[in-house]
C-alpha cells in the first residue's frame, strides 16, 4: 500500500544501484505514490459517508447527504477529525474552504 512505499522511500532514493537512478522514473514513482495515496483517501472518505465530485492533489469537491448547511458543515469537521486520529492520513492537512447549498 502507499504507507509502505512511503517508509521505503529513502532506500529507494538513496540506495545506489536503484531502479530509479533517472529522473524521468522517480517522476513517475512519485506520481504513482500521489495517485494510490488520493484513491486512498477518497475510498476512506466514502467509508465516512463523503461522496467526491471532483478532485486532484490540490483540492477536493465533496458531497454530503446534509440538506442544510450546518449538518454538511458538521459531517465534514467530524469527517476530517477522524482522518487525523488515524496514522495514515495524520501528516494530511484538509481544510474546509466553501459550502455550497
Amino acid at each position: 500500500h502507499a504507507q509502505s512505499l512511503l517508509a521505503s522511500l529513502p532506500r529507494l532514493l538513496l540506495g545506489g544501484a536503484s531502479r530509479l537512478a533517472s529522473g524521468r522514473r522517480l517522476v513517475g514513482c512519485l506520481e504513482g505514490l500521489m495517485h494510490r495515496s488520493l484513491t486512498l483517501l477518497i475510498g476512506r472518505l466514502r467509508s465516512l459517508g463523503l461522496g467526491l465530485i471532483a478532485g486532484d492533489q490540490g483540492q477536493l469537491l465533496i458531497r454530503t447527504s446534509k440538506t442544510s448547511g450546518e449538518g454538511a458543515a458538521t459531517l465534514l469537521e467530524w469527517a476530517i477529525s477522524t482522518l487525523r486520529e488515524e496514522a495514515c492520513w495524520s501528516w494530511m492537512t484538509l481544510t474546509p474552504v466553501r459550502y455550497w447549498q
